[in-house]
């Protein structure tokens, strides 16, 4: 029986992926290299991405300026878009739902203050006992949570949508369902995970998948 339920958000909770996307271009002047690269990294922090691009892609040194420039100016191109973008179909039935039955996180790869923020702006924070984000990893998150809670790893699951995600779960050792939108590709092998296409079909098969 599952007894706590961790959510990645970008992609899983609100339909905010396209807008990160956009935001990289944007960022490095519509690069498509660097675009290629985010995409291919789904899950991974962003700061891990702005020092890969810059040195790797771009050729240019990376300094503790030139962080903090990109950072700032990532976050001014999508907190707002962020917070007023759709979400998952079925997500706020869901975790309204699961609330009223066990503890509910957050797990993301933006930084955790901004992801705080994001959550409390939409009116989602009271239906989390913790929201997570960077610098810790999706493996340190889930552990933590294993372990402040006195869980055993078969008693939660994550939610994700990209293969950090399941990466994460397993190091961890916790079940894994993946949001794959339908039509779009899945990063997941059809043995690996069991996948959803939105919130309302994970509410629905829950106890399939789950149980």
């Amino acid at each position: 029986m599952i007894r706590a339920a961790v959510f990645d958000f970008d992609g899983v909770i609100a339909e905010s992926t396209e807008i990160k996307t956009e935001a990289f271009r944007r960022l490095f002047d519509g690069d498509e290299r660097a675009v290629e690269y985010h995409e291919a990294n789904m899950g991974l922090s962003r700061y891990d991405k702005f020092r890969h691009i810059t040195t790797e892609i771009l050729g240019r040194p990376y300094t503790a300026e030139v962080e903090r420039r990109l950072g700032r100016r990532f976050s001014e191109l999508v907190v707002d878009e962020v917070v007023s973008c759709p979400l998952v179909p079925g997500a706020r039935e869901l975790l309204e739902r699961l609330a009223s039955e066990m503890p509910l996180f957050v797990a993301s790869a933006t930084p955790e203050n901004e992801v705080r923020q994001i959550v409390s702006r939409r009116g989602l924070d009271g239906l989390f006992e913790g929201v997570y984000g960077t610098p810790a990893t999706k493996g340190q998150i889930l552990r933590r949570i294993v372990s402040e809670r006195g869980l055993d790893v078969e008693e939660v699951v994550m939610v994700g949508d990209a293969r950090s995600d399941l990466n994460g779960a397993r190091e961890a050792g916790v079940r894994f369902v993946g949001r794959v939108p339908a039509g779009a590709p899945s990063p997941f092998a059809e043995d690996e995970a069991p996948v959803v296409a939105d919130l309302s079909e994970l509410d629905r098969r829950w106890g399939e998948l789950l149980g």
